[in-house]
């Protein structure tokens, strides 16, 4: 797929073989070690968090861990069988939820095993879902607010009522 943004296309569509490219890695993206953990990507946006939530699964003992992940269209999203199969291999302690921006979810494969189906954008009740398997609590969406969260809904330890 090509990008019209100027690394991206530089890279698909000017690079050849043999050319030297420099790289600079930089900022803080941690895991942290939490009884459960919600992790949110769209396309690409994956790669980092994959491996990310493949350490918080191998954590003994197993953590709770729920994925919400789309891409454009369905034949784009990256580590369906090694979700799938991370899905199998902890049923009561994965939540994966997968799907498409572009296309309805009648247009993708039959549901990978060990994980379901969104349609469309990430939106509020996929969130809400996630979080309460979680053991969080939602508090009351606010008007005007771009995140339907506030932080200590999600601070606290899952499980644990709220004050």
């Amino acid at each position: 797929k090509a990008s019209a943004h100027p690394p991206a296309a530089w890279c698909t569509r000017d690079a050849r073989a043999g050319d030297r490219v420099a790289l600079r890695v930089g900022g803080s993206f941690v895991l942290r070690d939490t009884p459960a953990a919600l992790y949110v990507a769209g396309g690409v946006g994956i790669n980092p968090l994959y491996s990310m939530l493949r350490a918080h699964c191998d954590r003994a003992p197993p953590r709770r861990a729920a994925l919400l992940y789309t891409a454009q269209r369905h034949d784009e999203l990256l580590f369906t069988a090694q979700l799938s199969r991370l899905a199998q291999r902890l049923p009561g302690h994965t939540r994966f939820r997968l799907g498409a921006t572009r296309e309805p979810s009648s247009a993708a494969a039959p549901p990978l095993p060990g994980a379901g189906r969104l349609d469309g954008r990430i939106g509020d009740a996929a969130l809400e879902e996630a979080l309460r398997w979680l053991g969080c609590e939602p508090n009351e969406v606010r008007e005007g607010s771009a995140v339907p969260w506030m932080a200590e809904s999600v601070a606290r330890e899952p499980g644990t009522a709220s004050e």
